[in-house]
């Protein structure tokens, strides 16, 4: 189900408790723009939604998760402890301690085209390749295809 006309109702309802015209929103989205989007006709970018939010002095979070209440028929509290049950198994997946690899001082990191290469192999090749150790036996020792042995043998250090 599309969040749009929930996020349109709660922008026009919001906009009028804090006693706003369209037109005293401007600077965060041109009045007929902001008249499109409270009716459902038009679709909010993120930077949009960043700029009315702070327009209705909201974070543009508050906006999505009480627009997502809205339309599956929950309350602000039921969601939230659905988001709460999906952040913790996020967070048991691990998938949210390696934020760092994918986000720095405000911007995403760049991540090579293809295949992402498994940070522990990588070290445990080069550390059988610092020892001597052959690329054949460390295939045979680690459980890795020597064609994979071999890519990250010659893989360029950081």
């Amino acid at each position: 189900m599309s969040l749009m006309p929930a996020l349109a109702a709660l922008v026009r309802l919001i906009r009028h408790a804090k006693g706003l015209t369209q037109e005293q929103m401007s600077g965060s989205v041109e009045a007929r723009h902001l008249h499109n989007i409270e009716n459902a006709r038009s679709s909010i970018t993120i930077d949009r939604l960043e700029a009315v939010a702070a327009k209705l002095e909201v974070d543009p979070a508050t906006l999505i998760v009480l627009a997502s209440a809205l339309s599956k028929g929950m309350s602000d509290e039921q969601l939230l402890e659905v988001i709460q049950q999906e952040c913790r198994g996020l967070n048991n997946l691990g998938a949210l301690e390696r934020t760092a690899d994918h986000y720095q001082e405000g911007k995403v990191t760049r991540v090579r085209p293809g295949k992402q290469i498994d940070p522990q192999k990588l070290a445990a090749i080069r550390l059988a390749k610092a020892a001597g150790e052959s690329q054949a036996s460390v295939s045979a020792r680690l459980g890795i295809p020597k064609s994979t042995v071999g890519r990250l043998w010659h893989y360029p250090e950081d």
